[in-house]
């Protein structure tokens, strides 16, 4: 007979030991939805309907990969406009400055031009040679070349180009060709881009961005020919008398204060593309906040159904604790007998 009451004590043992592990699990599911706010069982709580709830990360996601590259695009756009910047600020400066000096017909005074040109010339090639992360910024798709030679390089060039130019006029038209045509050393050795720009960003489901401005760029081309023509009436390349060295700065600057509004253009158009870029980005924020709302909303669970039935499971797991409680004593006290 007492064999019988072992085993019948072992089979609610175990069926104790069942239902104890359950409640704990559901303890712990529910504790952890009315923590999180979340649904721990998504098909249930979906209805079954997982397809709704992977269309909401989907589109979260893509929401995301625009703004990454919008925010991508414009720290690009930023730094190539901080560098078109400084390119226009050369123009206009060193312009003024090449203009003043050529009224005054001394040696010191045309060389402090030059000088200026020459420095003027090196900050422009350094502005265009502007890289973010390793990435050029004029170089189109040579993303991982400068865009331009050395400035020191390219002068080096032109004063051999120009040594035995006779006047002003001859040098102005030796320097153009150098820039200006196809096969010229600005394009062969000078620019070291490719002549394809960088690619487009698909900033929205429906709008790409490209900031598709080239080192090799008329505009710009404008303002390093007009320095680099200024730097030339320094030495070192032709030899010149004082007034064809007057010459070539009032030229040479009158044109850079000219090339001014190219690069001022350039600039207004990136800042059209970065304004258009900014609206897209706020847009994509936008709806991805209310998709989000919606997502939380679907797999959201119900903090006062949640917090019932945890309070519910508590409560079965005390009288669980009771009653094993009881059955231990009695299982003891038949032992004793």
């Amino acid at each position: 007979m007492s064999d019988f009451r072992s085993i019948g004590d072992l089979s609610s043992s175990l069926r104790l030991r069942h239902l104890n592990a359950r409640l704990k699990a559901d303890a712990g599911r529910l504790g952890a939805e009315l923590a999180s706010g979340r649904a721990a069982d998504m098909v249930r709580r979906t209805n079954g309907d997982l397809g709704r709830l992977n269309g909401f990360e989907h589109g979260l996601g893509m929401l995301k990969a625009y703004g990454t590259a919008a925010s991508e695009f414009l720290t690009l756009a930023s730094a190539m406009q901080t560098a078109l910047g400084a390119v226009e600020h050369q123009a206009a400066d060193t312009g003024a400055t090449l203009v003043a000096a050529s009224n005054t017909l001394t040696s010191a005074s045309l060389g402090a031009g030059a000088d200026a040109a020459r420095e003027g010339f090196r900050a422009a090639v350094g502005a265009l040679n502007t890289s973010i992360a390793g990435r050029a910024l004029f170089a189109g798709r040579a993303f991982d070349t400068p865009a331009l030679a050395g400035a020191d390089t390219m002068l080096a060039e032109l004063e051999g180009l120009t040594g035995g130019a006779a006047d002003a006029g001859a040098v102005r038209a030796i320097v153009a060709d150098y820039f200006d045509d196809p096969g010229g050393g600005f394009q062969t050795s000078g620019y070291l881009g490719s002549a394809e720009t960088a690619g487009t960003r698909r900033i929205s489901p429906t709008e790409t961005a490209r900031a598709d401005i080239l080192a090799s760029d008329p505009a710009l081309r404008e303002v390093l020919k007009g320095l680099a023509t200024a730097a030339l009436a320094g030495g070192g390349g032709p030899s010149l008398d004082l007034s064809a060295r007057a010459d070539l700065l009032r030229g040479s600057g009158e044109a850079l204060l000219t090339a001014v509004d190219g690069v001022v253009d350039l600039q207004a158009a990136l800042g059209a593309t970065e304004a258009r870029v900014e609206a897209a980005e706020v847009a994509s924020s936008a709806e991805a906040s209310a998709l989000e709302t919606t997502r939380n909303a679907a797999i959201a669970a119900d903090p006062y159904r949640t917090a019932t039935e945890l309070q519910n499971v508590e409560i079965q797991l005390e009288a669980l604790y009771l009653a094993t409680s009881r059955l231990s004593q009695m299982t003891l006290a038949r032992y004793l007998r």
